[in-house]
């Protein structure tokens, strides 16, 4: 199976991603052949793992693995469950601050008086949009500027936030990929690029990467809290 996407066209010449399955050994390497050009070839029909259902950005993504759900009011990821084990539900739990509790509660920023948090979360629908579906892979991206609980009192204009998660047929995870842009020079009190908060289960133990790539169980000590790769959570 395979899956074209971002086709463009350059004078006389088209530009694409492509994305397939590749199955390669530990610092090995492999050799795939891409055959293209052919006039008469039927249209793919690949049948995989990934289901997507609902519209929009308001989708429930599913694979053998997990099923994703996004908000149906702003697109954040909701809601998590896995298949193995025992059907393990990650989600938010209780109240959030004036909008849907999101396992993923990012992002955001604070005023210098801190009267106001301006979030993603707060929008009452995506302000733009862009929703790639395919056998292989289903991107939901957003962008826009983040609103005040009591928008649009409050419009600060300031600061575009680009967010898109990707799932992937027949992997375990998803990507999450996004970046924050001061379009102007303005204060801020704090802001936050990601934060996570699961509610529903027990994780019993932590786990980090350094910056050589190398997994650590337990707590990051003092002197790498500063210059990791990433932090996790499992369940022994």
């Amino acid at each position: 199976p395979c899956q074209v996407e971002q086709v463009v066209r350059s004078d006389s010449q088209y530009l694409c991603r492509m994305i397939f399955c590749a199955d390669t050994p530990s610092n090995g390497c492999a050799t795939y052949l891409i055959f293209y050009g052919n006039p008469c070839a039927e249209l793919p029909q690949y049948t995989t793992d990934l289901r997507v259902s609902g519209e929009g950005f308001a989708l429930d993504i599913e694979n053998h693995h997990y099923l994703a759900r996004l908000s149906p009011q702003m697109g954040q990821l909701e809601r998590l469950t896995f298949k193995r084990d025992h059907g393990l539900e990650l989600f938010a739990g209780g109240e959030g601050h004036g909008e849907p509790p999101n396992i993923d509660w990012a992002h955001d920023y604070m005023t210098p008086d801190q009267s106001q948090k301006f979030r993603v979360t707060n929008w009452a629908t995506c302000p733009n949009y862009e929703v790639t579906r395919g056998p292989l892979c289903t991107k939901v991206r957003r962008w826009g500027f983040p609103h005040s609980p009591i928008h649009p009192v409050f419009t600060q204009s300031r600061l575009n936030i680009d967010v898109t998660y990707t799932f992937y047929a027949g992997a375990p995870y998803f990507r999450k990929s996004a970046n924050m842009t001061a379009v102007k020079d303005f204060e801020i009190d704090h802001l936050r690029d990601d934060e996570w908060v699961f509610s529903g289960y027990s994780f019993t133990d932590s786990l980090w990467i350094d910056c050589s790539g190398k997994l650590h169980e337990g707590d990051v000590p003092q002197q790498d809290q500063n210059n990791l790769w990433g932090v996790g959570f499992f369940n022994r």
